[in-house]
């Protein structure tokens, strides 16, 4: 379970705000305690050998691109808090995927703009692997049309 995030009564009503409309996008009751606790869970299951398909790789991503969201909807502070309570799970994800296109990078990845969707498994599991393979994919080429489709990389409605 991921940490409690208190944000200031603003940034509540702005989180809160944007949460409403990733809901109706996504025809989901969305929550920020439940983006953050899915996005732990997905990181879990990275670490374990993440064991669905490349498309369902990516599209689980995109639970770090709605957190993304609501963090640009919230003030200095509230970001601030917000990556602190998530600074663990980023941590973590790095740790167990790799950018294979700089795969030996002490990089910052974090530093950079939607970084989590430039990574893949370290130990991707055997349908990925298999996956990758067998369609000649070169690693760390994000297929574009799953990132426009996931909505990876846009910028939030305003």
């Amino acid at each position: 379970m991921s940490p409690e995030v208190v944000l200031s009564g603003s940034d509540r009503v702005r989180s809160k705000e944007v949460l409403e409309r990733l809901s109706e996008r996504h025809n989901s009751r969305l929550s920020l305690s439940g983006l953050l606790d899915d996005w732990s869970r997905f990181v879990v299951s990275v670490q374990q050998g993440y064991g669905f398909s490349l498309d369902s790789y990516y599209r689980d991503l995109t639970v770090r691109d709605l957190i993304e969201e609501v963090s640009e909807s919230l003030s200095m502070n509230g970001r601030m808090i917000l990556s602190a309570a998530i600074r663990d799970t980023d941590e973590n994800f790095i740790q167990v995927t790799v950018d294979p296109d700089n795969p030996h990078s002490t990089n910052r990845p974090e530093m950079e703009i939607g970084w989590w969707q430039f990574r893949i498994p370290k130990n991707p599991g055997k349908t990925i692997s298999d996956e990758m393979s067998k369609s000649g994919d070169i690693i760390g080429q994000p297929d574009m049309a799953r990132m426009e489709n996931s909505g990876a990389g846009q910028l939030p409605a305003q």
